[in-house]
């Protein structure tokens, strides 16, 4: 046998190792001295088998106590976490109520929130969509995935939501009010109004009946959309100007000289006008006053274009007023022009005259038609005539010298205050004539 301490041979009949002075137990089963191997190299080496098939079946039964407690336990558990959450949905299903008062509520807080937030609210998911409603169809709310895409009022004030502090039954001063600042882009037509924030890209369409709200409709809007808009913005915006890039670019002459003489006076003072200069002059003020963008801040006393104006503004402004200056000019011109046409035609028109010493009479019935009176057996003739006006020098002076055509023929035609009139020129209706 050996020592169970040292591992020594021990000889049969020693009561202690002489190696170690450990005691020797001497009682013996079949297997040799207890807790020791026998002598017998192959029957240790049998021991060392037996004590691994322990070990191995050892390993097995804990093996398939971790297996009842493993990934299959794990799945079980599971199961039973499912069973309890599906039941706990279930019961909560069951626990949502109809609510059929949510004035209380302002559902712009909804956007944003998780679609149990609507469930606790107290609308009820549509089978099949993703949509949520509350008082019987009144109340509208359109997802796609985790997020509320539009949300839609109508029905009982006293019973809906408001939105934003907007509530149905509002006028539409106080919509306009709740709305304005959240949503500052405005559009506006017969009985609708419609709010945007294009940053959010968000829209409120608010819909009257009877000047009172009727029915608020948010939605969220697409990147096309708000690209859309913010084009029709700017062309809309750029409709209200004469010269809307007087701030951005010098000007051309060609694009300045195709504007009227009224539009070149306005598309001047725009300029003027971006920089909230206040108009004394009633048109102007007007005119400024019915744009979109204009906010007059400075008065014209302390208004200096100097500072303010950037170098484009500043050549364009000197640019229309040259331009603007020649053409007033022009004008006063044509003006004078014409006043002396009216002066001959205002002094004719209506009236018959007798050729002096003959009884030959004319008579200019209306502003183009002159009728021929010949007198005896000679048929009377009708002819077209026209009046102008030339700026030329009579007796060392310049003025306004007028002429009539008369069947294709001009005449320098003379008006004189006992009413009486001349006509010189080369053709048979030269001469003196007598109001009759």
């Amino acid at each position: 046998m050996f020592c169970r301490k040292c591992g020594k041979e021990l000889e049969d009949g020693w009561k202690s190792c002489p190696y170690c002075g450990e005691p020797v137990d001497n009682r013996t089963d079949e297997l040799g001295t207890m807790g020791n191997i026998k002598k017998s190299p192959g029957k240790q080496k049998l021991w060392i088998g037996v004590e691994a098939a322990v070990v191995v079946i050892a390993a097995v039964a804990i093996g398939v106590i971790i297996g009842k407690t493993g990934p299959a336990a794990k799945n079980g558990q599971q199961t039973v976490k499912e069973n309890s959450a599906e039941n706990g949905e279930k019961s909560k299903e069951k626990k949502i109520k109809e609510v059929k008062d949510f004035s209380s509520q302002d559902f712009e807080t909804m956007i944003g929130t998780s679609i149990s937030e609507l469930e606790e609210a107290g609308l009820k998911k549509v089978d099949g969509k993703e949509e949520y409603t509350g008082l019987d169809g009144s109340i509208k709310v359109a997802c796609q995935g985790e997020m509320i895409q539009s949300i839609s009022i109508e029905g009982e004030e006293a019973t809906t939501p408001s939105f934003h502090k907007t509530r149905l039954g509002m006028s539409v001063e106080e919509v306009k009010n709740n709305l304005a600042e959240a949503y500052p882009e405005q559009e506006e037509a017969e009985g609708m109004l419609k709010f945007l924030n294009l940053e959010k890209k968000s829209s409120v369409e608010c819909s009257f009946a009877e000047e009172k709200l009727n029915k608020i409709h948010y939605r969220v809007l697409s990147e096309e959309e708000v690209v859309s808009y913010q084009q029709a913005k700017e062309e809309k915006l750029r409709a209200e100007f004469i010269f809307p890039d007087s701030d951005k670019k010098y000007l051309s002459e060609d694009e300045i000289r195709a504007k009227t003489v009224e539009d070149l006076m306005v598309g001047r003072n725009e300029i003027f006008a971006r920089h909230g200069y206040m108009f004394e002059d009633a048109g102007l003020k007007s005119h400024f006053e019915s744009t979109s963008w204009y906010q007059g801040t400075v008065a014209s006393s302390e208004f200096n274009s100097e500072q303010v104006f950037n170098e484009f503004e500043k050549k364009n402004v000197e640019l229309i007023k040259k331009v603007e200056d020649e053409i007033n000019g022009e004008a006063a011109e044509e003006a004078e022009r014409q006043a002396a046409i009216n002066e001959g035609y205002n002094h004719i028109v209506g009236n018959s005259y007798n050729y002096r010493g003959w009884q030959l009479v004319i008579e200019f019935q209306t502003s183009d038609t002159v009728r021929i009176c010949y007198g005896g057996e000679i048929l009377d003739d009708y002819f077209n005539y026209s009046i102008t006006a030339r700026y030329e020098e009579n007796k060392d002076a310049m003025s306004w010298l007028k002429y009539i055509t008369i069947n294709g023929v001009e005449y320098y035609l003379r008006c004189f205050t006992d009413g009486s009139i001349n006509l010189s020129g080369a053709g048979e209706f030269d001469g003196w004539y007598d109001k009759i």
